[in-house]
Parts: C-alpha cells; sequence; structure tokens
C-alpha cells in the first residue's frame, strides 16, 4: 500500500475510534484538532460550545464572529456547504451537521463543526 493510502487509513481508523470512546464527541475534537493542528470547536443546535480542542496558535474569534459563522454554516445560503473567514493570520470554517435528509425537506441541524487554522491550509 502506498504510504498517502496508509496514512488514510490510519486517520480513517483514528476517526473509527473516536465512535468507541466513552466521550465520542471529545474525542473527535481532540483527534481533529491533532491531526489538523487546528483549534475546533464542536457547537450544538442552538450555537454554544459542546466541545472544544487547540493545539494551534490560532485567536479567539470573538462572540459576534463565531455567531456569524454558525449562522451561515447552519442556513446554508445559496447552497453553501460550509462558511469561511479569513483574516491575514487565520481561517475559520465551520460545517453544518444535519441528521439525515427527511422526506419532508431539509434536515434538522444537530450542529456545527468550526475548524480553526493559524495559516491558510492549501487550496483556500
Amino acid at each position: 500500500m502506498p504510504p498517502s493510502c496508509e496514512a488514510a487509513a490510519e486517520a480513517n481508523r483514528a476517526l473509527l475510534r473516536c465512535l468507541a470512546h466513552p466521550d465520542p464527541e471529545a474525542q473527535l475534537a481532540a483527534v481533529l484538532s491533532q491531526r489538523l493542528k487546528a483549534s475546533v470547536r464542536l457547537l450544538g443546535s442552538e450555537g454554544k460550545v459542546r466541545h472544544e480542542a487547540s493545539t494551534a496558535e490560532t485567536a479567539d474569534l470573538g462572540d459576534q464572529l463565531k455567531s456569524e459563522l454558525f449562522e451561515q454554516a447552519a442556513s446554508g445560503a445559496n447552497n453553501q456547504q460550509f462558511a469561511m473567514h479569513r483574516s491575514d493570520s487565520q481561517v475559520d470554517l465551520a460545517f453544518p451537521i444535519r441528521a439525515t435528509l427527511a422526506s419532508s425537506g431539509r434536515a434538522p441541524l444537530l450542529g456545527v463543526l468550526c475548524i480553526g487554522f493559524a495559516r491558510t491550509p492549501l487550496g483556500l
């Protein structure tokens, strides 16, 4: 198996191990933070922080910007799959987490996963 496939397989195993952990959400935030070298926040459906982990030197977003990112990600305006905020030294992404799509329309929001990078990740 090529090294890139081995790394991807190990990353997948690390994420699957989160499911067996006594606190899977906290473990997921910790694993993502470690692997991405980023700050990770898991927000509930009301926008309150459920779990946080950070291995990066990232600046605090402030309550107003956190709220704006949450609202943008939760609304899915213009069919966006995520919300993003960029500054000179930081990039923050927010991804909505939704239940399986209901037959009656839009799936309910379960929460938002926010990831903050101290510098621009590749491709952004």
